[in-house]
């Protein structure tokens, strides 16, 4: 049987069967792959913990049965600090979730790995008031990676910089309100919240804890303006959205 070695991330993992779990991996070299782990709902399996979500592993996947499986798994980083909270456990699951939304199977992306292992860092260690500016960041640049980073510095349509914009699912960014279609229904930005978020698209992940981050509510109101863009262009809902908004 033929064997490859993995590293990856859990970014999904559900229960399969009475005693095994579907893994959704992101993984170094091939993008996004699904492996079962057979027995991992097991108490005494040996891949409870490398099943866990956000888990980053040295896998080794067999195929069989025309589905890969898990044949060994070594733990390199569990993340298990993220766990302590409700709003760091949120904000990963939204970003795991986002990853499996944009990415099919099998599409290797090295950038987006790094994104999600500097962003796992960060739901783990940094100020809980910086979780929320984390996923916005995460947000931001996964759409960039993916193709689809929205226009925040200017008007998409004339170039032009304002004092005030509207968010433009269609066309992908900003609008000043000269050029916006007066019967479309679009969410309206102050200048300052364009450039927090042209900011979170070319931050250093690194440099984010060094970040005064601005008050909740507008972080909560730019994630909710780009979770209804990737809404517009992939229409699936992102059932972990609700929770982190609440938050």
């Amino acid at each position: 049987m033929k064997k490859e070695k993995q590293e990856a991330f859990v970014i999904k993992s559900v229960k399969y069967g009475e005693h095994d779990k579907m893994l959704t991996l992101f993984t170094k070299n091939d993008g996004k792959l699904s492996a079962v782990a057979k027995g991992a709902l097991s108490p005494k399996s040996k891949y409870i913990a490398s099943s866990q979500l956000f888990c980053l592993s040295e896998f080794v996947l067999t195929e069989g049965g025309g589905m890969p499986y898990v044949s060994t798994a070594d733990v390199l980083k569990g993340f298990y600090g993220i766990n302590k909270d409700i709003e760091r456990l949120a904000g990963a699951g939204y970003c795991m979730e986002l990853t499996d939304v944009l990415y099919e199977d099998k599409m290797a992306e090295p950038l987006a790995f790094r994104l999600i292992y500097y962003t796992l860092l960060l739901m783990e260690e940094a100020d809980l008031q910086l979780v929320h500016l984390s996923v916005l960041a995460f947000v931001l640049k996964l759409c960039g990676i993916a193709g689809i980073a929205p226009v925040m510095n200017a008007c998409c349509s004339c170039g032009k910089k304002s004092a005030s914009y509207f968010f433009d699912y269609n066309d992908g960014g900003l609008v000043c309100p000269t050029c916006k279609e007066s019967a479309v229904l679009m969410p309206k930005l102050t200048a300052k919240e364009a450039e927090l978020m042209d900011a979170m698209l070319h931050i250093d992940l690194t440099k984010l804890r060094q970040v005064s981050p601005p008050d909740k509510q507008t972080v909560r109101y730019l994630l909710k303006i780009m979770n209804d863009y990737i809404k517009y262009s992939f229409p699936r809902k992102l059932k972990s959205f609700d929770l982190l908004y609440s938050l």
